[in-house]
């Protein structure tokens, strides 16, 4: 199984990395590295951008979000100087460039053109990558075949709203990552899968870095908390003395409020270091921020052809089914994700910014829920039920393409051009098929200077030749990755089927 997960990862990580920009498109990101650049550099977390950052008592501006996503791009930032002292050791300083990206910019608002950037902005490749590992190991454990589940899994990285976050540094990947991985352990934790508390730290773990990369993820703690506490209070009830029942709360409440509790504290540490203030600046004149009709939000997010999650990630056209059997089999994992699924909902539809415009395309805030959406999904499929096969090819046919316009051209790029800062009625564009973003994107792939890829990038800056010996290089990994993917399948398989044998 281990096996699987390695060479699901490098598949996923080979096309991720095929198709990166190698640059940011908005603040958010830009923010982001320039914490990580601090961190680095300095040991400090002032960036220069003045975008989404607020001035701190010392007169140096910090970002207002919270740091935990810059400490994990760390290792990926440190990487690009012994690489560029390599590259310059062997006299191929021409390929610098290569590894820098697209020149966009000039500090503090330098978007693109280092190697620092282009190497910090691989931090969300392998985040997705090691998403869709998760999103496997869960399918296996809920029951699924593992060759199913394989599939579903590359399904999620590549057919869903999930696989275009890996071209940038947006949170929402590691949101989604640290959610789905919570809410994995918790169910191994269920399952009784290693004994012990194993499983709970674990999950107590993720659930700490999920709040410390997004705070507003936290609207997940009901759900999947309830969800562990549920399942330990089923073993509680089965405990004889009384003595033994208060050990055994102690046992469950521990592994999660501990890491919680570390991770409140280090959060309030930051920004205090940041802005003199515990609670930061993020939440300033946030209760301002929910002026959109609740009725609004819904449609845009459910049926609306610029923001609705089954127009983003087609195969969730398929909920009602999956959900349905899912509640079936079991009862409390559906609804703690229908709980942490309509707790998310409910709260952005009346964000005043919910569109997260102009930073990327599609229900941004969303995205994080996904996965968990679409956990029952191998299992599903291993109904064998002819129909359910042909409407899960169809639709990730479908969401391939629509992920492909996602990636192939830049939002920022087709925001600037289509004039939709000044569209009137505003966000009327939205919710217009004619004139919807998805749309808009199909039109841009005729326009080269909108299309953006790192691949691209190096073609107009090096050449036809060395755009071609990295694509071939690239190809090869990633038939080297599938051929070792289906050999560890098909050796677990039959590793499997003398145990099933016996049985």
């Amino acid at each position: 199984m281990r096996r699987i997960g390695c060479w699901l990862f490098a598949v996923l990580a080979i096309v991720y990395l095929a198709s990166t920009r190698a640059h940011f498109v908005g603040s958010d990101e830009l923010n982001i590295y320039q914490t990580t650049r601090s961190l680095y550099e300095n040991g400090d977390l002032a960036v220069g951008f003045p975008n989404n950052a607020a001035m701190g008592p010392d007169g140096r501006r910090y970002a207002i979000y919270n740091a935990g996503l810059a400490f994990i791009a760390l290792p990926f930032y440190a990487l690009a100087e012994p690489f560029e002292a390599v590259l310059r050791g062997l006299g191929l300083t021409n390929w610098i460039r290569t590894f820098s990206g697209p020149q966009l910019g000039v500090e503090p608002a330098r978007f693109g053109g280092d190697i620092e950037i282009w190497f910090t902005n691989l931090t969300n490749v392998f985040l997705t990558a090691l998403l869709g590992v998760v999103f496997f190991r869960a399918s296996v454990l809920y029951g699924a075949r593992v060759r199913t589940a394989v599939v579903a899994a590359l399904a999620l990285g590549l057919a869903t709203y999930v696989g275009p976050f890996a071209s940038g540094l947006l949170r929402h990947t590691a949101e989604a990552l640290f959610m789905f991985s919570a809410l994995y352990f918790v169910m191994r934790d269920m399952r009784h899968e290693a004994g012990g508390n194993a499983n709970a730290w674990w999950a107590g773990c993720m659930l700490a870095l999920l709040v410390q990369c997004r705070l507003a993820a936290g609207l997940a703690l009901p759900g999947i908390v309830g969800l562990y506490l549920l399942g330990r209070w089923r073993r509680i009830a089965e405990v004889g003395e009384s003595a033994d029942r208060v050990r055994s709360v102690v046992s469950a409440i521990v592994p999660l409020a501990v890491p919680l509790a570390l991770s409140g504290a280090l959060y309030a540490s930051v920004n205090f270091i940041k802005f003199g203030s515990v609670f930061g600046q993020y939440g300033a004149g946030i209760g301002g921020r929910f002026e959109t009709p609740l009725g609004y939000g819904l449609h845009a997010f459910l049926s609306s052809p610029g923001a609705s999650i089954f127009v983003f990630t087609p195969l969730l056209l398929l909920l009602p089914w999956l959900m349905g059997d899912w509640f079936r089999r079991s009862r409390a994992e559906c609804l703690a994700v229908a709980v942490v699924f309509l707790s998310y909902l409910l709260f952005y539809a009346q964000f005043s910014d919910w569109h997260g415009h102009p930073t990327a395309l599609g229900p941004r805030y969303l995205m994080a829920i996904t996965p968990l959406l679409l956990l029952p999904l191998a299992l599903w499929l291993d109904g064998g039920v002819r129909w359910r096969l042909a409407a899960f090819g169809l639709l990730v046919a479908v969401g391939f393409f629509v992920q492909f316009l996602h990636v192939a051209v830049s939002f920022g790029y087709v925001y600037d051009q289509m004039g939709w800062a000044s569209y009137q009625p505003p966000l009327g564009f939205m919710f217009d098929w004619a004139d919807s973003p998805l749309v808009a994107h199909f039109r841009a792939l005729g326009s080269p200077e909108l299309v953006d890829s790192w691949l691209v990038t190096v073609y107009e800056q090096d050449g036809a030749g060395r755009v071609t010996g990295i694509a071939l290089v690239l190809a090869l990994a990633l038939c080297g990755a599938v051929w070792r993917l289906l050999r560890a399948i098909r050796a677990f398989e039959g590793e499997a089927a003398p145990e099933a044998a016996e049985v």
